[in-house]
């Protein structure tokens, strides 16, 4: 017998991202195929000089040998971040994880195809503060990306 695959669109508009992406690694084990819209609106809490701060160590972060083919890989476009952020929830070196990954789909804004679908929300990752937070844009801007 097959079994049903439940697919399940999320807007990441307003949510915040390290409570989204473990709710949706969590999903993707459970055998679920997930597309989140909207990912650039994807905040982050914290200090603006924090986050900033932070992001920058973590791309200073270079091999002395050859520090293009040697180095972490680090993404500023927001699909591409959000996605890796998945990717180091998951056992993604393990057959189970590499599915559980392949099983996701990460878009900037709402796909021409995704226009008349109906979204989830996260409630458990919906942000509930006034100040503090930024969007993913807002970093991503910070750090080089050119936007869509």
């Amino acid at each position: 017998m097959s079994e049903q695959i439940k697919k399940t669109i999320i807007d990441a508009n307003g949510l915040v991202l390290g409570r989204l992406a473990s709710q949706v690694a969590k999903r993707l084990l459970n055998g679920e195929t997930i597309i989140i819209v909207n990912v650039e609106k994807a905040v982050i809490k914290g200090n603006w000089l924090s986050i900033v701060r932070e992001w920058e160590h973590r791309y200073e972060i270079k091999s002395v040998i050859n520090p293009f083919r040697h180095s972490p890989k680090r993404y500023v476009r927001p699909d591409k971040y959000f996605r890796s952020v998945v990717k180091r929830m998951l056992p993604y070196r393990k057959a189970k994880g590499k599915s559980a990954l392949s099983r996701l789909k990460v878009y900037i804004g709402v796909p021409a195809e995704l226009v008349n679908q109906r979204f989830e929300s996260v409630d458990v990752a919906r942000v509930n503060a006034t100040k503090g937070f930024y969007t993913l844009e807002t970093i991503a801007k910070r750090f080089g990306w050119k936007g869509v």
